[in-house]
């Protein structure tokens, strides 16, 4: 039995038990309505993810992926649509020539990096928000499955002018040669104005310390932080590795923390890579241990 039938015969079996409900006075007819709707974008979103998964599954079988890419991991992501979220596992490729790391998935359907959001969920938000406040912005839009007013206004102030039919083109820059990297990562609580506390995570990659300065300065550090979702590791080290890769050739790299579960995660992502304990967790344990 092929999936379509399967689903079909799923949303069959679920219609006429509602459909007798209604027939019994269970069920009001504009019930059975809503639930056929809802059960046909839900069938709708379950064979669009049916057929990417297995488009990935022929291109990860083929001899062309075998010659040039190799597989480096396979991934989950949740897109927002405007018929609603739906997950899809997509396979991780380096290319054997440029060492470039990419999701095929993603570059075939032009989804943006790190978004949660497809292209044509941001467009009709910018519409909405003419006149509109950003709730209500969200509210004209019943099945998204983005409810936060902060989401809106990144969309307005950062990524409103963003969103040609052709992405701007920046020169790469030259990789550095360099014979160990090093990955801090850190998170503290941020008090907000509506009264809630959240984690914000912090990463920053550099070149080691400068001896030379009795501070030890960190040598070209970049920093990345923001409000991730606690569940939410791909985004941050995604953009992590995008920068690694862009800007160093390294030989090894070494990624400190405290030990947490999102920042031993980044050792999936980057290449290389070895976890050790930072230096002040690292004593606060020994001490604990004698």
């Amino acid at each position: 039995m092929n999936i379509l039938q399967q689903m079909s015969e799923e949303m069959w079996t679920d219609f006429t038990k509602n459909g007798e409900k209604v027939l019994d006075q269970a069920l009001t007819f504009d019930e059975w309505i809503e639930n056929t709707m809802t059960a046909g974008r839900k069938l709708c979103l379950n064979l669009i993810r049916a057929f990417l998964e297995e488009a990935d599954r022929k291109f990860k079988e083929s001899e062309i992926r075998k010659h040039q890419f190799a597989i480096k991991d396979i991934r989950e992501t949740t897109k927002s649509t405007l018929y609603g979220d739906f997950t899809v596992k997509r396979t991780y490729y380096q290319n054997k020539e440029t060492q470039d790391y990419f999701f095929l998935l993603d570059e075939v359907l032009s989804w943006q990096k790190y978004s949660r959001m497809t292209l044509g969920v941001k467009a009709r938000i910018l519409e909405n928000v003419a006149g509109h406040t950003y709730q209500e912005a969200l509210s004209m839009i019943p099945h998204l499955g983005i409810h936060s007013k902060t989401t809106v206004m990144n969309i307005v102030h950062h990524e409103g002018k963003q969103l040609p039919n052709e992405p701007s083109v920046t020169e790469k820059p030259t990789k550095k040669p360099i014979q160990t990297l090093f990955i801090e990562a850190d998170e503290d609580h941020v008090a907000y104005q509506d009264g809630t506390n959240r984690f914000m995570k912090l990463v920053y990659v550099h070149e080691g310390y400068d001896l030379t300065d009795s501070r030890h300065p960190l040598i070209n550090p970049h920093y990345f932080t923001g409000n991730y979702l606690s569940g939410d590791n791909e985004e941050l080290w995604t953009t992590v590795l995008d920068y690694v890769n862009a800007n160093y050739q390294s030989e090894r790299v070494y990624l400190s923390g405290d030990g947490a579960q999102w920042i031993k995660c980044g050792v999936d992502f980057i290449p290389q890579c070895t976890f050790i304990l930072d230096r002040f967790h690292l004593r606060k344990y020994c001490k604990k241990a004698s």
